[in-house]
């Protein structure tokens, strides 16, 4: 049975078949870029948060999960249908569509160059990447960042799990500017 294939458990009724498409990010300007993370619920719950937090796009990178997938669809909660998503994008069409746009690139990075995120001026249009929990994020990407920024940790922990530093970070953003936009 054909049900049997889309469905994800027992028991489900589908409502309709969808055809996925993407939108071009160019009128936006505040994304959020995924480096490959690790985990189809974070991907899913990083998207819902977004929206949430007032992003207006995410940009995923090669060889990152499917944004698709019935896991990371479920862990977004309908926010897939707010936000336009680009996946497999290259360092290259990145950096292309951030000159074009003039978007400044900011990177999450435990560096010695990094800003507290707090401390990061976020009210000009923005990319925020947010990278592998156990990798992190590429040099060449780092690199390409205008500014690196953590999240201090005032615990014992040494890290957040990625989908709650994404949901620290965002909601910074969004109320700088919610209060400071010029």
């Amino acid at each position: 049975r054909s049900i049997e294939k889309i469905a994800f458990k027992e028991n489900t009724y589908v409502v309709g078949v969808f055809q996925k498409y993407y939108l071009d990010l160019e009128k936006y300007s505040n994304h959020i870029v995924l480096v490959e993370p690790g985990n189809m619920g974070n991907v899913g719950t990083i998207i819902r948060t977004a929206d949430a937090a007032g992003c207006t796009g995410i940009i995923l990178m090669k060889n990152t999960v499917d944004v698709f997938a019935g896991k990371t669809v479920r862990a977004a909660m309908g926010s897939l249908f707010h936000l336009p998503v680009v996946s497999d994008v290259s360092l290259d069409e990145l950096k292309g569509f951030l000159d074009k746009q003039n978007i400044v690139l900011q990177a999450t990075a435990l560096d010695s160059e990094a800003k507290k995120y707090f401390d990061v001026d976020f009210t000009k249009p923005t990319a925020i990447v947010f990278g592998n929990e156990g990798d992190g994020i590429s040099k060449e990407l780092l690199s390409a960042a205008e500014q690196k920024i953590y999240i201090p940790m005032i615990g014992q922990t040494e890290s957040l799990n990625v989908s709650t530093a994404a949901a620290v970070v965002l909601y910074e953003a969004a109320r700088q500017r919610m209060f400071y936009k010029q």
